[in-house]
């Protein structure tokens, strides 16, 4: 399912699949310019930064259907998800193996600052048998992403 909705949908868009994880690249610059015209490279997440982010995430059934959770105000109005105690600000995490479930990780490694993008993957890198909350086992995920910060890990 996961295949042919990427293949009818985004066909002309750039897809990085890895260990299960689709990420279709909606916007990624991996250069800006600052006001002198001087070239500034962004950071790439990897294990041990720390990633501030907001996401949507949906259960996927022929395409990303129901709304489960999200830290974007006007993609939840827009859903009718009431929240309770909302948080609206950017997830904040320290990204390393285990956090996150699979699929997203594997979704997000890789990732660029400013990088808006969308993460598919199947039950098995996601919650599998098991239900979740509003989540019903066995679903297919999908994250929209909006990456807003990459802090690199102090070496």
């Amino acid at each position: 399912r996961i295949d042919s909705y990427l293949e009818s949908r985004f066909k002309d868009s750039t897809i990085v699949r890895n260990c299960g994880s689709s990420k279709v690249i909606m916007q990624r610059d991996s250069v800006i310019r600052d006001s002198l015209g001087r070239e500034i490279l962004l950071p790439k997440l990897e294990y041990g930064d720390t990633l501030s982010l907001y996401y949507a995430g949906y259960v996927f059934t022929s395409s990303p259907s129901t709304l489960f959770a999200t830290n974007v105000k006007e993609v939840a109005e827009k859903a009718g998800l009431d929240l309770v105690n909302p948080d609206y600000n950017p997830l904040k995490i320290c990204f390393d193996r285990g956090v996150l479930i699979p699929g997203l990780e594997n979704g997000l490694i890789g990732s660029y600052k400013m990088e808006h993008s969308i993460i598919l993957f199947s039950a098995e890198y996601g919650f599998g048998n098991k239900q979740q909350y509003s989540i019903p086992k066995l679903s297919a995920l999908s994250y929209e992403v909006w990456i807003d910060d990459v802090i690199k890990k102090v070496q």
